[in-house]
């Protein structure tokens, strides 16, 4: 029997009205990592900088921020939180840790929708402790050890299907933690089994949990990383779109398999036979259009689209649905 993959959708009669996507803020941490050297910021430039992912950042009409201590109010508007390498005390003289309070508010903004993106280092280069009293309220734990610590061995080619690697056939990523995880986390890289990246789905939000700093601008143009950037960007945006919706309901049909690079199935759970599909890009751009008069199960060819996040829309004279795919 074929797996039928259901999602959460959205009902709205002005869906066609209004934008798929605002401006979204990228928050980067500022607070728990401040290290003195050009490590991890926005503007900075040189090697240690973050200035070219940023780029990626705002290419996708994104704004870039730097975020002090994380609070309510500081995160309202915030899309995406990113915190990186938080500092030990070699890096800084005075550490800000991330104090129970501080995991408290962020433990409640992604469960609110919020995009978190945890970045460690390796044995010596983080502050593990209070890092993992984060990581561990989705299910992650970053590990005290250095893996990939010579430029030889830091290539990684056993990568998954997630969206990340698409089009991607091996990543340069050195001096990682890897990463121990149970529910709801889930793997996205692993090596010599262990894990590298994963994933969790919490609450209306997610986290994405990295054992590196990863893609710096020292290591943002080696081996894939650019284009693995790129999808990684666009990952952590594109899952945001959905909660910037209001209403979500269950949805009146499902789709298989997504994500998909050719014909997708529309299964149709609503009692009246015909219906008209639309496939909308981020942008909220009709890209193709379909009409159906079939009752359960019917298909629709998505090959001639570009790769990246779309969404099918199923409505009739009675409802509207939207479900998002992955065209890869």
């Amino acid at each position: 029997m074929r797996t039928k993959i259901k999602f959460l959708c959205l009902f709205t009669a002005l869906i066609l009205l209004m934008p798929l996507v605002k401006s979204q803020t990228v928050a980067l941490d500022n607070w728990f990592n401040r290290e003195s050297t050009d490590h991890y910021y926005w503007n900075y430039t040189a090697m240690g900088g973050y200035s070219e992912w940023g780029t990626l950042f705002t290419s996708n009409g994104a704004i870039l921020s730097s975020l002090q201590r994380p609070d309510s109010t500081s995160l309202a508007n915030v899309s995406v939180y990113i915190i990186v390498d938080p500092d030990t005390t070699s890096e800084a003289a005075s550490p800000n840790y991330i104090l129970l309070q501080d995991i408290s508010i962020i433990e409640k903004w992604v469960a609110n929708g919020g995009v978190l993106a945890l970045l460690a280092n390796d044995a010596g280069n983080c502050e593990f402790t209070h890092l993992n009293q984060l990581a561990a309220k989705f299910g992650m734990h970053f590990n005290f050890v250095k893996i990939h610590n010579t430029n030889g061995t830091s290539v990684s080619k056993n990568l998954s299907n997630h969206f990340l690697f698409n089009g991607v056939d091996s990543i340069f990523i050195k001096g990682v933690s890897s990463i121990n995880i149970s529910s709801p986390a889930k793997s996205i890289l692993t090596e010599n089994s262990e894990t590298l990246m994963a994933e969790s789905k919490y609450g209306k939000g997610m986290v994405i949990a990295i054992g590196d700093p990863w893609i710096y601008n020292e290591y943002i143009n080696t081996n894939n990383n650019k284009k693995a950037a790129q999808n990684f960007t666009k990952y952590l945006l594109h899952d945001t779109i959905i909660n910037d919706i209001n209403t979500h309901e269950q949805c009146a049909f499902s789709i298989y398999p997504n994500p998909s690079n050719g014909i997708v199935h529309i299964v149709n759970s609503n009692e009246t036979k015909s219906s008209n599909i639309i496939v909308k890009n981020v942008h909220g751009e009709i890209v193709a259009s379909f009409y159906n008069n079939v009752i359960y199960d019917f298909t629709i060819n998505i090959s001639e689209l570009k790769a990246g996040l779309y969404f099918i829309e199923l409505y009739n004279e009675k409802s509207r649905s939207v479900i998002k795919f992955i065209k890869y």
